[in-house]
């Protein structure tokens, strides 16, 4: 059943669709900008309730800008798709870091709204995550297996199992594999000075050490989960390999996350770097899903550069 404009909770991404008396446009309560009007079919997103039973409702720019903030009626919105917005990159840091509160029990009502607002965040990965796959295959990247797999049926349920068995899967990899599946960059491109993949399009005349351009790769079996959790404790799940096994080498071991006790993002362990999966995301986002060319001298800057162009900052 499709939600309501009654139920619309922070986040949700809604238009404009009608103004007091009728008009067609109304001066902004707040903009960054000198001024600014609001006009129908404008576009906006969820910050909050406001006294009245209004909403708070706020647009931004490229640049993360105010470009208007105003307070509505539910009546006057329509709840569009999370990607129909511009989500506020400071607003999206305030909430995921205040969510990151979450640790032990956590009320249903709490954990379902947490996962909500991820699952919002986690489309735009999704968007990110095609754009990329289509512009890799399209460039004559050659992909080791199936770049993007759908999710697997049934995740809510399968999640929920889980936690009853003491295995608590971190909302934000719940909102990714609810949203996006599995996500499997590796492979090479024959354009590259160096293979990214030891065995693929290797120079056969002398071996040369591959580049470690960690690919972006979230990998994740529940069902295979709920097999491991029968056989005994599981307090870390694996996300992938490490940057060295994704090229094909004997690495250290596997990327994984705390699953003993319920949190909305968690530190990836074995990643090289502080990072937790929002960051990891954001860092590889950035270098067009291969966060490794930040450590290889003589990267192809120009081939990332057209690979991350244009792609939505988490």
């Amino acid at each position: 059943m499709a939600k309501q404009t009654t139920d619309l909770t922070m986040f949700d991404a809604v238009e404009i669709v009608g103004l007091p008396d009728g008009v067609q446009s109304i001066d902004a309560y707040y903009s960054d900008y000198a001024s600014q009007q609001i006009t129908v079919g404008d576009v906006g997103v969820v910050l909050g309730d406001w006294p009245n039973n209004k909403l708070r409702i706020e647009a931004v720019d490229d640049s993360n800008a105010i470009v208007w903030q105003d307070h509505f009626d539910r009546n006057q919105l329509k709840l569009l798709s999370p990607t129909d917005a511009a989500y506020s990159r400071r607003r999206i840091n305030e909430h995921w870091a205040w969510q990151n509160f979450m640790d032990g029990d956590v009320e249903p009502c709490q954990l379902a709204n947490a996962l909500a607002f991820a699952r919002k965040v986690a489309a735009f990965a999704r968007s990110n995550v095609e754009t990329l796959a289509t512009r890799l295959t399209d460039s004559g990247y050659r992909f080791v297996s199936t770049p993007v797999a759908e999710p697997e049926p049934n995740l809510i349920a399968n999640f929920e199992c889980l936690r009853v068995r003491g295995v608590f899967v971190p909302v934000a990899l719940q909102a990714w594999l609810i949203e996006i599946g599995c996500v499997d960059f590796r492979g090479t491109h024959p354009d590259w000075k160096n293979t990214a993949y030891s065995g693929m399009h290797d120079d056969s005349a002398a071996y040369s050490e591959p580049w470690y351009t960690d690919p972006l790769c979230i990998s994740v079996s529940v069902e295979s989960m709920l097999t491991q959790s029968q056989e005994g404790d599981l307090e870390t799940v694996e996300i992938a390999p490490d940057a060295v096994t994704k090229a094909n080498v004997n690495g250290a071991g596997p990327i994984s996350m705390h699953c003993s006790t319920q949190r909305f993002d968690d530190l990836l362990i074995g990643q090289h770097g502080s990072y937790s999966l929002l960051s990891y995301l954001r860092h590889a986002f950035h270098w067009g899903g291969f966060p490794g060319f930040a450590y290889i001298p003589n990267a192809p800057l120009d081939m990332i550069q057209s690979w991350s162009r244009g792609l939505t900052q988490l």
